[in-house]
């Protein structure tokens, strides 16, 4: 098993990756930005229960196109929220704009 620092800073790099491939798609790093965005999550894998590796996948699928992937990770994102609230919920307060905003996206995708 990996140690958990090591998995922070992968998840970290996804983060800054995420934010990069959104808000500069024009730049020159873009392709080597969705090509080790794609090495880490591959790395991670398809689903570790986490909603945001479920977000990036979701992320990198409509990056490339990939239309029914992309619709597979958000509904598992949804699947994995909607779990988080039957046992209780998270600690903070409920976003439910968020939670509605991806139901939207998987109902466009439809």
């Amino acid at each position: 098993m990996k140690p958990a620092v090591a998995i922070n800073f992968e998840m970290m790099d996804l983060n800054d990756l995420a934010d990069r491939l959104q808000s500069r798609p024009k730049k020159k790093s873009y392709k080597r930005d969705l090509s080790r965005f794609q090495e880490l999550l591959t790395k991670r894998g398809e689903d570790d229960g986490s909603i945001q590796l479920q977000e990036h996948w979701t992320l990198y699928y409509s990056l490339i196109g990939n239309i029914g992937l992309q619709k597979h990770h958000l509904q598992r994102a949804i699947e994995l929220i909607m779990m988080l609230l039957e046992l209780g919920g998270p600690v903070a307060d409920i976003d439910h704009e968020y939670l509605e905003k991806a139901k939207g996206k998987l109902n466009k995708l439809a």
